[in-house]
């Protein structure tokens, strides 16, 4: 295992492959695209309100990450908190929630292409055809023009949307709540843009994905209310199986009586959820799509400030933001719970990017 540290010689070396990677790809349509084509981004939030956000690159056939991407490649800081990254094409969109905006890069380059701005806290951004969607904190999903990155509709959801999904020309928000309550999932026409339904679900929808046989599946955290530090109501944890033809919950159970986790993910074939036990819970833990309640296995014993599954290589990418300060931890597990590596990467890591293969 190899833990890249960046300093002004290695800087300089990537911006070097970088020219030569471009020179390459004029001249030969089947050679290498950058030096970040073959491996995932890690997003690291930084310390709120100091500026300090980044991107990490963990390389398959190096087993090594490289950090600072955004910096070393632009040569200015990427911004305050950043929340998630997603890739569509060519193109990479790091949403940059405290900034206030999305920068897009090339993919495999990581150098600038422009800039989504004028949002109010951005979470998570999807892409089809020639749109961008991004859930705002403002209760709002703006539309994105991909062919300028102009905002050219803004459409009213609940409260604290997080992450969304594509099914059937619809597109579903996860309504988080954000620092209070919500208990809803919208589902927005894309044809009209418009909210069709609103979906009654438990408190504070996180995150969602879709299964092999095209169902949808809500992770819903539960809410907790603290006063002068005491926890005063608490409500458990749930996850909900949804007809994305319908809309409708065709199942429901309780994942937690007082954990609250908010990431989901899904395995390649479609057939196994993964999801963590929740801010200060132990765990991530997995559930086949033809399970039900207590049917729950714990593949990693170890407390999360985020993870993520990456479909095509089959392992879990687990973050651990340690102090809160200084450089974080990454850890790559099997599906099985076995411990595959540890790295270094940015301050407080809270998830990654992959290519889709669903």
């Amino acid at each position: 295992m190899k833990i890249y540290k960046l300093s002004f010689t290695s800087v300089f070396g990537i911006l070097f492959c970088l020219s030569i990677v471009t020179v390459s790809c004029e001249n030969n349509n089947d050679g290498p695209k950058g030096l970040f084509e073959n491996g995932i981004f890690i997003t690291n939030e930084g310390t709120f309100n100091s500026n300090n956000g980044s991107v990490s690159f963990y390389a398959y056939g190096a087993d090594s990450v490289i950090n600072n991407v955004f910096s070393s490649v632009n040569g200015r800081v990427l911004g305050d908190v950043v929340q998630s990254l997603t890739e569509f094409g060519n193109l990479a969109f790091v949403v940059v929630n405290n900034s206030n905006k999305v920068e897009v890069v090339n993919r495999f380059t990581f150098q600038e292409q422009g800039a989504i701005e004028n949002l109010t806290q951005p979470r998570y951004l999807v892409a089809r055809n020639n749109k961008a969607y991004v859930s705002c904190w403002d209760n709002t999903v703006k539309v994105v023009d991909l062919s300028n990155y102009s905002v050219i509709n803004s459409i009213n959801v609940g409260s604290g949307p997080e992450r969304m999904l594509i099914a059937k020309d619809k597109l579903f928000v996860a309504n988080g709540g954000a620092f209070g309550t919500d208990s809803t999932i919208s589902v927005i026409d894309l044809a009209t843009e418009t909210v069709v339904e609103e979906i009654p679900v438990h408190y504070n929808a996180k995150s969602l994905v879709i299964d092999k046989n095209g169902s949808i599946w809500a992770l819903c955290a539960g809410k907790s209310v603290w006063v002068d530090f005491v926890l005063v109501e608490e409500t458990p944890s749930m996850l909900y199986k949804i007809d994305a033809a319908t809309n409708s919950v065709v199942m429901s159970f309780e994942l937690f009586e007082n954990a609250h986790p908010k990431s989901l993910y899904i395995s390649n074939d479609g057939s196994t959820l993964y999801h963590d036990g929740g801010f200060m819970a132990a765990g991530i833990y997995s559930l086949t799509i033809d399970g039900s309640e207590g049917t729950m296995t714990k593949i990693i014993d170890k407390s999360a400030y985020g993870f993520a599954y990456d479909s095509s290589s089959d392992v879990l990418f687990v973050c651990d933001a340690g102090d809160y300060v200084s450089a974080g931890s990454l850890m790559r597990y099997s599906t099985a719970g076995s411990m595959l590596g540890k790295y270094t990467v940015g301050v407080v890591p809270n998830g990654a990017s992959f290519k889709k293969t669903r």
